[in-house]
């Protein structure tokens, strides 16, 4: 009868590392797994909102198939553009990327033309408010503080006389 008491304390005694272990284990893993959790999180915020900026474009893209109008799409991180009219492309360009800070300056969405300005030379500049310029190469630009984007002077004018006073452009993030 003595002998059962025995075998319960060795066998309590060899499982007892055991125990601590595993107790120790799970105040190790709320915290790893909160990390991980926390990953997760931010890769499904950072993908939710490149779906919502995917989505504000081809929204932007189906209401311009419907309208009668030309608008631009400018990419500044590749330094491509497109002048399109309903879904077709009229013209593809390119122009120099613009650097990180120009691009954080720039907010994605739709811009619209506020100005168009020719000067006695034909230079010429499509102004989007206070944010985007685009001009040609030997045009001097009367807003400093705005992004200018230069392009070829053939494509600068097919932009240019394609374009109205109040036609978008949508700036891809």
């Amino acid at each position: 009868m003595k002998r059962i008491p025995h075998y319960i304390v060795v066998c309590a005694l060899l499982f007892l590392p055991l125990n601590l272990a595993r107790a120790e284990g799970d105040a190790r893993e709320p915290a790893a797994e909160r990390t991980r959790l926390d990953a997760r999180r931010q890769e499904l915020e950072a993908r939710a909102l490149k779906l919502s900026q995917e989505r504000d474009f081809l929204l932007f893209e189906k209401e311009f198939a419907v309208i009668d109008s030309k608008y631009l799409v400018l990419d500044p991180v590749s330094g491509r553009g497109q002048l399109k009219y309903r879904a077709r492309v009229l013209l593809d360009f390119s122009f120099a990327a613009a650097s990180k800070k120009e691009r954080q300056a720039l907010p994605p969405g739709p811009l619209s033309v506020t100005k168009k300005r020719e000067d006695a030379k034909k230079r010429l500049e499509l102004v989007f408010g206070p944010l985007l310029v685009l001009s040609s190469k030997d045009a001097a630009t009367q807003d400093p503080a705005a992004m200018r984007i230069v392009l070829s002077g053939k494509e600068i004018r097919s932009v240019f006389f394609a374009l109205e006073k109040g036609s978008m452009a949508y700036i891809l993030p």
